[in-house]
């Protein structure tokens, strides 16, 4: 039998196969939240998205994964923002 190669690459980051992990609110259920899932990830060689609303600071959990992807949600109105 053939193996497949499943390693692709994002946004400039290698991963081992075309899954990332998305942001998930129930992290924080987890006393490790975030940092367990980036582990879990680095530990498969891919990459998770990490919330701004996340329950551990960003360099917490990139400290276990350098494979993280921020997601930004925007408050307030677009005039605000710009």
């Amino acid at each position: 039998t053939e193996k497949r190669e499943m390693a692709t690459t994002v946004m400039g980051q290698d991963i081992s196969l075309p899954v990332i992990i998305s942001p998930t609110g129930v992290q924080a259920v987890d006393p490790d939240g975030e940092v367990a899932v980036a582990r879990a990830a680095a530990a498969r060689g891919t990459a998770m998205g990490l919330s701004s609303f996340a329950s551990k600071p960003m360099e917490d959990v990139t400290a276990v994964n350098d494979k993280v992807f921020f997601q930004i949600y925007w408050l307030g109105s677009r005039d605000e923002i710009l």
